[in-house]
């Protein structure tokens, strides 16, 4: 886009001209359920380089990987099922509220830097989950404890299943 057409575009008379923002860079990606994801970079003072148009442009197909992946981690029709997840788990092992969240996104496959990014929390505060949530499963690895947690995640949602059938 060029300057002078950015200049005329809404946003940019609203949010980048209070703050005296004069160039910005951006990528966006569409996603399959219709979302949109991007990054945006703006500047005060002087342009963007070629090399950092080149750097952003080859970073697109990453970040819309990226946005795919989010997607594919809890399909639509099992955000209900997942939805009552962690009050489960806390009730049978004892839980935290955040060990349970962590658990949850154990129970997906997610590795531990996944789920301090997901939750917002560093990665020695999910170790650190971690370690409860194995010793209140009692197993010695993630895997095993991702098996327990499906394992009780299939019992017991097929048992509320059938109480309330």
């Amino acid at each position: 886009m060029t300057h002078s057409r950015l200049r005329d575009w809404p946003v940019v008379r609203e949010v980048y001209h209070p703050q005296e923002i004069d160039h910005v860079l951006s990528v966006s990606t569409t996603t399959g359920r219709e979302a949109a994801a991007g990054v945006i970079f703006t500047r005060k003072s002087r342009d963007f380089t070629r090399r950092d148009r080149l750097v952003l442009s080859l970073l697109r197909p990453h970040i819309a990987q990226a946005c795919r992946n989010a997607e594919m981690t809890i399909p639509e029709r099992d955000v209900q099922a997942l939805s009552d997840f962690p009050g489960r788990q806390r009730a049978i092992f004892g839980l935290s509220s955040r060990e349970a969240e962590v658990a949850q996104w154990l129970a997906e496959g997610k590795t531990n830097p996944e789920i301090g990014v997901i939750l917002n929390a560093s990665p020695r505060t999910i170790e650190k989950h971690m370690e409860t949530i194995l010793f209140k499963l009692r197993v010695e690895n993630r895997t095993a404890a991702a098996a327990v947690l499906i394992k009780t995640e299939l019992t017991t949602g097929r048992m509320t299943s059938a109480r309330e059938a």
